[in-house]
């Protein structure tokens, strides 16, 4: 069963991105229904409807009959006691296109498994035990569009060096994770982002660094407060 507090949380988490993903232009995902899904995994299934919806539970799998997803802004699904290894060959089989594994203490061999996932455009590890050498298994998935890696502590600037070229990124999280102007060469090449939020991180306490990101990045609705 997914805990209350995970849904609570998980759904102002998710409302307030696609708020801010649609006001900076998201597009929507290939699979954004009206579909019909079902699995033989047990997984939590949920889909925004609209820009500033909440994230509305769909069902849970399997069941019984395909669940409908209507046409939404994003679907996608959290895994409910199943291994990341599990989730990531359903997301390749049905081209699942959103993915959120917050709050869940990964491992090595999760990360590896979750480096299969390569046709996620939406995907969500917050506070996951990521750390630089991990972040590597995410260097492939060139079709993220979304990505929040905040609150964990481990990420560096040279963790996002080695995802610089996930250039499709149009929304980046990094509040929490210990980046500082080592990572300022590293997200200038994120051309394509509208969104990129890193406060909480030793990047905010340096005006030039700042300064430096808006300069490079002008497009981009930077938040570092």
């Amino acid at each position: 069963m997914q805990s209350s507090k995970y849904q609570r949380t998980a759904a102002r988490t998710l409302a307030a991105a696609i708020i801010l993903l649609g006001a900076v232009g998201l597009t929507r995902g290939d699979g954004a229904g009206p579909v019909q899904f079902n699995s033989k995994l047990r997984l939590h299934v949920w889909a925004v409807m609209q820009i500033g919806g909440e994230q509305r539970p769909v069902g849970d799998t399997p069941s019984p009959t395909p669940l409908n997803i209507p046409a939404c802004l994003v679907w996608g699904v959290r895994p409910n006691g199943v291994s990341v290894q599990e989730v990531a060959q359903e997301i390749q089989a049905q081209s699942i296109p959103g993915l959120d594994i917050s709050w869940m203490n990964l491992s090595d061999a999760d990360f590896q498994h979750l480096s299969d996932a390569k046709g996620l455009q939406f995907l969500c590890l917050v506070a996951t035990r990521l750390n630089d050498a991990r972040v590597e298994n995410l260097k492939n998935m060139t079709s993220l569009q979304y990505l929040r890696i905040d609150h964990n502590t481990d990420v560096t600037g040279a963790g996002l060096q080695k995802i610089k070229g996930l250039t499709a990124l149009k929304w980046l999280d990094l509040r929490g994770t210990f980046v500082d102007a080592t990572a300022v060469d590293a997200l200038k090449q994120f051309k394509a982002l509208k969104l990129l939020i890193f406060g909480e991180t030793r990047i905010k306490t340096n005006p030039a660094d700042v300064a430096a990101l808006k300069a490079a990045l002008p497009a981009c609705d930077i938040h570092h407060d």
